[in-house]
């Protein structure tokens, strides 16, 4: 995703302007459908840890469902969040911490057996 887009503190809904770049990504992953698609989802460290990885799920899972609804089938999206565990920018910092307010969409090829 474009650096910049991300999260409001406490928050997994999807901000207006995220909405054209998850189109284009939708539009790509559709041009392409050997694909699989990570939808990882991340918190900055401020509160618990748990409510956290919660936060960093239910980020994931409303990036995917928007997919889905753009036309990406759903078999092809895994989502899972990563808490605050792998953040991107210092934590002490306000603009840090809204950095590590995240998803990442991540692209692997689908490659068929090719011993059959």
């Amino acid at each position: 995703m474009p650096s910049g887009i991300t999260f409001d503190v406490n928050s997994a809904a999807i901000k207006g302007d995220f909405y054209g770049p998850l189109d284009q990504v939708s539009t790509t992953l559709m041009e392409y459908p050997k694909t699989a698609i990570d939808v990882v989802g991340h918190a900055s460290s401020d509160g618990d840890d748990n409510y956290n990885q919660t936060l960093s799920e239910r980020r994931a899972n409303s990036v995917s469902s928007y997919l889905m609804n753009s036309g990406v089938q759903s078999v092809r999206l895994t989502s899972f969040g990563m808490g605050e565990t792998q953040p991107i920018a210092d934590n002490a910092t306000q603009a840090g911490r809204a950095a590590n307010r995240r998803v990442e969409i991540l692209l692997t090829p689908i490659v068929e057996d090719l011993l059959r």
